[in-house]
C-alpha cells in the first residue's frame, strides 16, 4: 500500500513540499477501486456493502426514497454485506491458490541434511542504517535438526557461538555456506609427477646436444662459467640453510593426508550403514561430507560418504562434537 501511495504522488506532485494535500484523495481512489487480483471487490465495498459515491454521482443520481420498514432495510442490507464479503473470500481462496500453483513451478525442494554449513538472510535493519546498503547475508550457521517434510524449515546453530534458534528457519532464506578452509584439496598421488615426461624429453635433448659438442667447447663454456657455478652454489648452500631453519607446517601435512585417505577409503570401502559403531571426525572431499568411523568388531577406522551412516548418527554426532571430533 505504502508504494501505491509512493507511485502516485510521484505522479500527481508538482512541488515535492504539497504532498500532504494530496494524501486524502489518493487513500480515496485506493478504497473505491476494485482488487481485480484477489476478492474482485473495493475496500469499500466489503466495509460498508455498496460502492462509494463520488460527488459527481451525488449530483446525478436522484435520491432514493427508504423503505417504509426500516427494519426490513437494515436486514436486507446485512444480508448483502454478508454475502459480498463470502464472495470476496472465495475469490481470494481461488487467487492465493492460482498464485500458488504458479509458485511451486519455479519451487525446487532443498536439499540440505544435518551438519551442512549455510548463511542465513536477514530481515532486519538496524535503526538509521540504509537498507540498501545492509549485509543481508549472515553465519555461517550449522543444520542440527530437519523440520516436517512438507515445510522445508530447519533448526540451525550460529557457529560463533554454538547458540541454536528458538525457530525453525524455512529454506527460503538460506544459501550454501562456501570457506576456503571447506573446500577439498585436489592432491596428486606420490606416483603422479606432472613434469615427468617433459623432464625426460628435456634429458634426451640436451644428452643430443652434449654428444654433437667438441671437447674444446665444453672445456671453454666451462672455463667462461666458472664464476656463475660458483654463485650458483653458494645460493644453493644458502637454500639449504633456509630450509633446514623453517620446520615444515605439521597442520597442512595432516590435512593433505586426511584428504588423501578419505579419498582412497570412499572408493574402496563397501559398508553398510548397520556396520557402523561410532563417527570419529569429518572432512569435505570433492565437495562432498565424508566421516571416519569405526567398524563393529574391528579396530581399524575407515572414511565413508555421508550415505554410509545413518541419520540419526550423523546428527548426534554434529550435535555434541566438530568436525575434528573435539567436545563443542
Amino acid at each position: 500500500m505504502n508504494s501505491f501511495i509512493v507511485q502516485t504522488l510521484r505522479t500527481q506532485l508538482e512541488k515535492q513540499t504539497d504532498w500532504p494535500h494530496h494524501i486524502a484523495p489518493i487513500m480515496m481512489a485506493y478504497r473505491m477501486t476494485p482488487a481485480t487480483q484477489s476478492t474482485q471487490y473495493s475496500p469499500f465495498h466489503l466495509l460498508f456493502g455498496q460502492e462509494m459515491r463520488a460527488p459527481i454521482d451525488v449530483a446525478l443520481i436522484p435520491k432514493s426514497t427508504l423503505p417504509k420498514n426500516h427494519r426490513e432495510y437494515l436486514n436486507k442490507f446485512i444480508k448483502d454485506l454478508l454475502l459480498t464479503r463470502n464472495v470476496a473470500a472465495e475469490n481470494t481462496k481461488r487467487a492465493q491458490a492460482k498464485y500458488k500453483t504458479q509458485h511451486d513451478k519455479r519451487a525446487v525442494k532443498p536439499t540440505y541434511l544435518p551438519g551442512d554449513k549455510v548463511m542465513l538472510f536477514c530481515k532486519k535493519v538496524k535503526k538509521g542504517q540504509s537498507p540498501k546498503l545492509t549485509v543481508r547475508w549472515t553465519g555461517p550457521f550449522t543444520i542440527t535438526n530437519l523440520g516436517p517434510p512438507d515445510c522445508n524449515t530447519f533448526k540451525l546453530r550460529r557457529d560463533r557461538d554454538n547458540k541454536i534458534s528458538k525457530k525453525k528457519v524455512n529454506a527460503s532464506r538460506l544459501k550454501v555456506f562456501n570457506s576456503k578452509t571447506d573446500r577439498p584439496d585436489y592432491l596428486l598421488d606420490d606416483t603422479d609427477d606432472p613434469f615427468e615426461e617433459d623432464e625426460d624429453e628435456n634429458q634426451q635433448v640436451q644428452n643430443e646436444g652434449t654428444e654433437n659438442q667438441t671437447q674444446d667447447t665444453i672445456s671453454n663454456s666451462q672455463h667462461k662459467n666458472a664464476p656463475r657455478n660458483n654463485q650458483n652454489k653458494d645460493c644453493q648452500s644458502k637454500l639449504s640453510k633456509q630450509n633446514k631453519a623453517v620446520p615444515p607446517d605439521s597442520s597442512i601435512e595432516n590435512k593433505q593426508n586426511t584428504n588423501k585417505t578419505a579419498q582412497q577409503a570412499t572408493t574402496e570401502i563397501q559398508i553398510t550403514p548397520d556396520d557402523v559403531e561410532k563417527i570419529i571426525s569429518s572432512a569435505w572431499v570433492n565437495k562432498k561430507l565424508c566421516y571416519k568411523i569405526k567398524i563393529k568388531n574391528m579396530s581399524k577406522t575407515e572414511w565413508v560418504h555421508q550415505d554410509k551412516i545413518q541419520e540419526n548418527m550423523r546428527r548426534e554426532f554434529h550435535e555434541n562434537r566438530t568436525h575434528t571430533g573435539k567436545k563443542r
